[in-house]
């Protein structure tokens, strides 16, 4: 019996360590990924927006900031096998995690601008991963405001509420689109409208959901 059990655990460590192993393969695969699509979006700005002064920030992200707006892409972080927090998990698993956002100078309105969260997981097929693109709202009925909106979450008990089926405070604003395997152009093209937008003082709280595309853009 001894002998069964200590293979038992034998492979249930084994089992363990190539979970491991895969985890830190998707974590590597979306820091790859990630980095790719971070340059295209700042290339993006320094050729249609070659005035923005770009920065980069301690922790690897960068921000670019032009007449009071700033877009800032932050850096990729390692989400925990579950991330959670005992509230019901959704029916996916992600692995890496940042955000990207456009602030612009607080208006009378309480307004700095909105974020989107992006994921690396499975989040449309078991098994598929990739980047995904969403963002979070207060539920009408929270007594929580939020300066920005809509506005990004990680992997967490508050994005576990806006993704679960019954009433929270939270929200989703922006339903998971994953980034097409070839293509940037549609995000690239919608966040630097929002940041033109913000470079002219016409970033306004989003009044609506669906939302439509920004108005400004350097590109015609």
């Amino acid at each position: 019996m001894n002998v069964a059990r200590m293979g038992q655990e034998a492979r249930q460590a084994s089992s363990a360590l190539s979970d491991a192993e895969r985890r830190r393969d998707l974590i590597r695969d979306a820091q790859a990924s990630f980095r790719r699509l971070s340059e295209q979006v700042r290339d993006a700005i320094k050729t249609d927006a070659p005035t923005a002064t770009i920065r980069t920030a301690q922790d690897g992200g960068w921000s670019a900031s032009l007449n009071g707006a700033t877009l800032s892409l932050s850096n990729v972080v390692a989400v925990a096998e579950k991330p959670w927090e005992g509230w019901e998990a959704p029916a996916f698993n992600v692995a890496a995690a940042t955000s990207i956002e456009v602030r612009v100078p607080s208006n009378r309105y309480d307004y700095d601008g909105r974020s989107h969260a992006l994921w690396f997981g499975d989040i449309k097929e078991a098994g598929r991963y990739g980047w995904y693109e969403a963002a979070f709202m207060l539920s009408p009925f929270s007594r929580q405001r939020s300066r920005l909106a809509p506005f990004s979450l990680p992997p967490g008990e508050a994005s576990a509420k806006a993704l679960w089926t019954g009433m929270a405070e939270y929200q989703m604003a922006w339903p998971f689109t994953p980034f097409p395997s070839q293509s940037l152009e549609d995000f690239i093209d919608r966040w630097l409208g929002w940041f033109a937008d913000g470079t002219q003082g016409n970033l306004h709280h989003p009044s609506s959901m669906p939302e439509r595309r920004p108005e400004g853009s350097w590109r015609r």
